[in-house]
């Protein structure tokens, strides 16, 4: 460029990818596409629960005709609530409602909060799955999809004349792969996406306006509301800071509620994960005499673990096949030198097999980073 614009770089390829996904976006208004009976969205709209502004969403999805539709559910605004009624809609009115996300994990809580049978974009379009003129496609934390992925999907529904609802927030956790589509699409549809914007998550009013604060960049302001209202302790030392946290989260615990450390960096994060079990072993509330090594790390009976890698052939303690998703957790409840069984946090009781466990795709819970 001949003036002092920054110069941005990028493979053809993916601008070609970037330049027929917002063509498809900008044909796809008014086409008229998952045009919903009046009759069933209203009737559908009233029976349920919703606020304002999640209600004029649903109407706003189901009666605007878009091929490509957005929906930007901020942090706390019931999304999920918001989708199980879009989806009751559309079933209603005789639509397949298909769910995708980012990760195993979103796509399972896609099922669990709205009720729509979810699988994760990558194996989507790996395999190939099916979709026609009367299915409406779900992508869940489309803010955090990569661009490739929501260019195939939005074109396999160019293809057979499907409808596509993207549902995000792009001023949240940004993509790992090439991005920057979810929000390009929110800026071709212009006043055409729909947006959730009462907070209904945080309790006091103060929290509420600090998270629109951050949430617009403006970071300050945000930091200072926390301050003002003791959320926030400071310390020059890590290691002061790594004691007080570790001591409020054992107080915490034993107070009964749930409780969970945050970190930066996973070295942090297997510290705080070090010095936990430590402490709950002190405590006699860990019983390590029989613990056992996988992958250079122990574990024991009463252990809270997560799972890091999704894998679709594992089995309940009744036998039955069940499918472990990145970002499971639960607490161990018998471990051996062969399998581990543990109770997750939605009530089932899972075998692991030692081939999963020694490949270290399990990892201690007591702290997490903030990504994850």
């Amino acid at each position: 460029v001949a003036d002092d614009r920054e110069v941005l770089y990028t493979a053809q390829s993916l601008l070609t990818v970037e330049r027929k996904l917002l063509n498809q976006t900008a044909d796809s208004v008014g086409t008229g596409t998952g045009i919903m009976p009046i009759d069933i969205a209203a009737a559908a709209t009233t029976a349920s629960t919703l606020g304002d502004d999640q209600a004029a969403a649903v109407l706003g999805i189901t009666s605007a005709g878009d091929r490509v539709a957005v929906m930007i559910g901020r942090a706390g605004t019931g999304k999920t609530h918001t989708l199980g009624t879009v989806r009751s809609i559309y079933e209603t009115a005789g639509w397949d409602v298909i769910g995708l996300a980012p990760s195993a994990r979103a796509a399972r809580e896609l099922v669990d909060g709205a009720g729509i049978e979810s699988t994760t974009l990558a194996r989507h379009l790996v395999e190939q799955r099916t979709i026609t003129a009367t299915t409406l496609v779900v992508v869940d934390e489309a803010g955090m999809a990569g661009t490739r992925e929501l260019a195939a999907i939005v074109d396999q529904a160019a293809t057979t004349g499907a409808k596509v609802l993207l549902v995000g927030d792009d001023r949240q956790l940004p993509e790992v792969a090439h991005g920057g589509a979810f929000r390009a699409v929110q800026a071709t549809l212009g006043d055409r996406v729909v947006e959730l914007t009462v907070n209904r998550r945080q309790r006091h009013e103060w929290e509420r306006q600090a998270l629109d604060q951050l949430r617009a960049g403006n970071v300050a302001a945000a930091f200072a509301a926390y301050c003002d209202h003791g959320r926030v302790i400071l310390a020059d030392d890590p290691a002061d800071i790594h004691g007080i946290a570790l001591a409020d989260w054992l107080d915490t615990r034993a107070s009964g509620a749930e409780v969970l450390m945050l970190a930066g960096l996973r070295s942090e994060v297997r510290l705080l994960n070090r010095h936990a079990r430590t402490l709950l072993t002190e405590q006699g509330l860990l019983d390590t005499t029989g613990e056992v090594e996988f992958a250079g790390r122990k574990y024991t009976a009463g252990d809270e673990v997560v799972l890091r890698r999704n894998h679709p052939h594992q089995h309940l303690a009744t036998g039955e096949p069940f499918s472990v998703d990145n970002g499971m957790r639960g607490v161990i409840t018998t471990v051996s030198p062969d399998h581990m069984t543990l109770r997750i946090t939605t009530g089932e009781d899972v075998v692991l097999e030692r081939s999963y466990l020694e490949r270290g795709w399990v990892d201690h819970a007591y702290a997490n980073t903030i990504h994850t």
